[in-house]
């Protein structure tokens, strides 16, 4: 009776190493999509955005519309791809946490209305790639490979 469950939790063992490319190849494309549309709409309505950071009392902010558009345009970009992940998570979590704390500040009464927002939730994302990695189907992946030929690829590169 009791080897039953053992042999369910070996299989599901089993399936999910066989699918440990899929959360961090769904990670990617998800935030990498929305960070690449959002900072492409920011930079064809430079102006709009410019009045709104203004309104935000973000200092400089034209020069801070643009930063955080191509931010996220070329960050999300390389999500997409999977090139250079870990190094794109730092900045794209700082534009995050910019975010929270200019514009969703007066909103957060407690810690855990933290967890409703969006921008919360894109951190804890990049926070994740940046330990775990952009995953076997990535760019990143391939480099590592040819980077060091002698040895087996390693399911998440580090």
């Amino acid at each position: 009776m009791l080897r039953f469950p053992l042999l369910i939790a070996r299989f599901l063992q089993r399936v999910g190493r066989l699918l440990d490319w899929l959360p961090p190849l769904v990670a990617r494309i998800s935030v990498g999509w929305v960070f690449a549309q959002s900072g492409w709409r920011h930079l064809h309505n430079v102006e709009f955005m410019t009045q709104k950071f203004s309104q935000w009392h973000v200092p400089h902010p034209l020069f801070n519309v643009y930063l955080s558009s191509y931010t996220e345009l070329i960050g999300g970009s390389l999500l997409l791809a999977g090139l250079m992940t870990r190094l794109i998570s730092i900045p794209l979590s700082i534009n995050m946490v910019v975010a929270i704390w200019k514009v969703k500040r007066d909103g957060i009464e407690e810690v855990s209305d933290l967890y409703f927002l969006s921008e919360y939730l894109a951190i804890v994302v990049f926070l994740w790639l940046f330990i775990r990695g952009p995953g076997a189907v990535s760019i990143d992946y391939v480099l590592n490979y040819f980077i060091n030929p002698r040895r087996e690829p390693a399911a998440d590169p580090r």
